[in-house]
């Protein structure tokens, strides 16, 4: 017979709460900028995000996403591309720092990316600290 746990086993720390269709805004440096959750990755483990192509000085409202295209990413070719990120570590809904909110949850349509060539590669695999660096890359 197996000896019953003393206390409850923990949580991994790559598990993600966000799920797919949901619509978030993320802080930067007194600035607001929307996602698209397309997918979860393996168990749970990181989203699959796509941005809205707009920058806001608030929490921007689903009424302010509804018609905005994706942001594509501007290559050195001159060609914008559809740019989409899974970003590990992007698991607290409210987080901690009050930096990323949910905007709206069980969203059907992503946004559209039809104004943009295909993707290099299917997502770019980064973290927290690294998506700070591309937001700024992709929006300036």
């Amino acid at each position: 017979m197996p000896i019953p746990l003393k206390r409850k086993p923990s949580v991994p720390e790559s598990i993600t709460f966000y799920r797919k269709g949901d619509v978030i805004s993320i802080q930067l440096e007194n600035r607001f900028y929307a996602a698209y959750i397309h997918k979860i990755t393996g168990a749970n483990e990181s989203p699959i995000l796509e941005f809205y192509d707009g920058v806001f000085d608030k929490i921007p409202t689903w009424g302010n996403l509804q018609n905005l295209p994706a942001k594509g990413q501007l290559y050195n070719d001159g060609i914008k591309r559809i740019s989409k990120f899974s970003v590990y570590g992007l698991k607290h809904e409210p987080d901690t720092a009050n930096q990323i909110r949910l905007i709206k949850a069980s969203v059907d349509n992503p946004p559209a990316n039809n104004h943009l060539k295909e993707s290099v590669g299917l997502y770019s695999v980064i973290d927290l600290f690294t998506l700070q660096r591309d937001i700024k890359n992709l929006f300036k």
